[in-house]
């Protein structure tokens, strides 16, 4: 009977270690934040243009974004580091600044917003020092909508209706901040920056520009384990 509690004692530590570590080695929460986008662009300039006056294009100011979505915690045994994968879903912009040049001046600008719907999944990877941490890694984008006021201003500034944006359907980034955890929250401070363009370019009355446009953010966001 004596080594039947001892057993029995022995196995239901064991289960109660497994549990505390697997708890401590994985963790999984719900993620929700803002972000301040800017577009980065090529100034681009259209001249010559048979069915409308010439037009100068650049980005313009920064607009914010919301995203929420799930995320777990990989604590790797023994060493301060953990491996932060996420899966959010993001409403970003940006603004476009479409100008017409008549006789080399600026007749007109036309300010249009450009929203974009993506699926966002970033691989962190992190270190802790406490309750702080420092994580960056990769993070995967894919473009679920798009509103192109691009396109729209364009259209508008030069009265022709075949004006639009050579989206790419996903692209490739990179992420890196700084984090705070308290009890079971995590916050995060990142900056979002692109490693491949969005678009190819611009097609404008039938006829191709290069146009490279990129995205860059400044994430805040606020995570809670369950």
């Amino acid at each position: 009977m004596r080594h039947f509690i001892r057993h029995l004692f022995l196995i239901i530590s064991f289960l109660a270690f497994a549990q505390i570590a697997q708890a401590q080695l994985l963790k999984f929460g719900l993620r929700a934040g803002v972000s301040s986008t800017d577009l980065s662009a090529d100034d681009l300039l259209i001249t010559n243009a048979d069915a409308f006056q010439d037009l100068k294009i650049k980005a313009g100011d920064a607009r914010v974004g919301i995203h929420g979505g799930i995320f777990a915690r990989i604590n790797i045994p023994v060493l301060p580091i953990y491996i932060q994968p996420e899966l959010l879903f993001s409403s970003v912009g940006g603004e476009y600044q479409v100008t017409s040049v008549v006789n080399d001046v600026d007749a007109q600008t036309s300010v249009k917003d450009v929203k974009f719907s993506r699926l966002d999944i970033p691989a962190l990877l992190g270190t802790k020092f406490g309750p702080l941490r420092l994580n960056a890694g990769p993070i995967f984008t894919f473009i679920l909508n798009e509103d192109n006021g691009f396109a729209d201003a364009v259209r508008e500034a030069s009265q022709i209706t075949n004006a639009e944006q050579d989206n790419k359907g996903a692209t490739v980034g990179y992420q890196a901040g700084v984090g705070l955890d308290l009890w079971k929250l995590a916050l995060d401070v990142k900056y979002e920056g692109n490693l491949s363009k969005l678009g190819d370019g611009v097609t404008v009355g039938g006829n191709q520009y290069n146009f490279d446009t990129r995205n860059s953010q400044v994430v805040f966001s606020l995570g809670y384990f369950f």
